[in-house]
């Protein structure tokens, strides 16, 4: 049976149309891919983006996210946003 256990990998800052920062978060699945060498292996699965509140978000390209609720979009200029 495959296992999966969710790990937050990062969190960065995004601005919406009318300026409002917006903190968000990754969550990352981390598939159990251990062997008898390595029993503790993982390999990353699906990624989720979630606002402070929980909505989710999805991603449309490189520094554009849109929350799926409210179709509002977002935007950052962070580096190490995916």
């Amino acid at each position: 049976m495959t296992k999966y256990i969710t790990k937050h990998t990062r969190s960065f800052d995004a601005i919406d149309e009318d300026g409002n920062a917006h903190t968000l978060h990754c969550y990352q699945e981390m598939i159990d891919a251990g062997t008898f060498d390595n029993p503790n292996a993982t390999i990353p699965g699906l990624m989720e983006i979630e606002t402070d509140d929980g909505r989710k978000v999805n991603h449309k390209g490189k520094g554009e996210y849109e929350i799926v609720q409210t179709g509002q979009i977002l935007r950052t200029s962070d580096p190490d946003a995916p």
